[in-house]
């Protein structure tokens, strides 16, 4: 059974005083939570030592950036090493965010996944094509290329750590939906990529978390879909309330 995560992507938000509510509202939300599925979430960086021991134990607490240097004049960035010092338990690579406002080269966030995989950090992999490459009809072709250049140069034991996160980009903010049929035909496709890299077993244990606007009122018929195992969670996850019913919602739906 492959694993499922629930993951808040908390992105330049929040003063110091809301992280100290948002943090006791989920304690308060999430004690009585199954722990059959991972939470985790990802404050900006100077948060990240101080947000740890007062989150529920059960809540992993990861980087929404890492450099692609492993130490010395980079002014700015933060290493694998360091997070990993600070008992950081993964890292966002690749969000579609970061893609366009740093403009992220292919063999930079391969560069990002090969340090953090040196470290303890697991990886989470975002991936998304745009609007125009959407009506193109050349998606998959455009997702695959994401992938083999990020991570296609991992071996099989290396990918036991990373995650796959499925951004459609045209579908966050823009008024448009991904269907569930778009969605599942999407992670449906990218598992059998890894399949044809790296075989059935490991494809079939691989998680992939969708990230297209997910909210608790279109979570379960998320969840619901056989390729789906969780989803990276954005503007919801900064309300305890929203964030806590996506994840009852994965509960529930993948332990039918």
């Amino acid at each position: 059974m492959r694993k499922q995560y629930v993951i808040g992507n908390w992105k330049m938000n929040l003063a110091w005083e809301e992280v100290l509510d948002l943090c006791g509202e989920l304690k308060d939300f999430m004690h009585s939570l199954p722990k059959t599925i991972s939470i985790g979430v990802t404050p900006s960086s100077p948060y990240i030592p101080v947000v740890m021991p007062l989150l529920p134990a059960h809540i992993k607490v990861g980087s929404q950036m890492v450099s692609a240097m492993e130490s010395g004049a980079c002014t700015g960035q933060v290493s694998a090493k360091q997070l990993d010092s600070l008992g950081t338990v993964f890292t966002l690579i690749g969000h579609s965010e970061s893609r366009a406002l740093w403009n992220e080269s292919d063999q930079e966030l391969a560069q990002k996944v090969s340090q953090s995989l040196e470290t303890q950090l697991e990886v989470v992999f975002c991936i998304g094509e745009s609007l125009e490459v959407r009506e193109s009809g050349d998606y998959l072709s455009f997702l695959m290329h994401q992938i083999k250049a990020g991570l296609f140069h991992l071996d099989a034991k290396q990918m036991k750590r990373v995650i796959l996160a499925y951004e459609p980009i045209w579908a966050i903010g823009t008024g448009k939906s991904a269907q569930p049929n778009q969605i599942q035909e999407v992670h449906q496709a990218l598992r059998g990529m890894i399949a044809t890299q790296y075989g059935e077993e490991v494809a079939n244990s691989f998680s992939i978390l969708y990230g297209g606007s997910v909210k608790p009122e279109n979570a379960a018929g998320t969840f619901a879909l056989e390729d789906v195992d969780g989803a990276l969670v954005g503007g919801a996850s900064l309300k305890a309330q929203s964030f806590a019913a996506i994840a009852e919602a994965c509960v529930s739906q993948k332990s039918i």
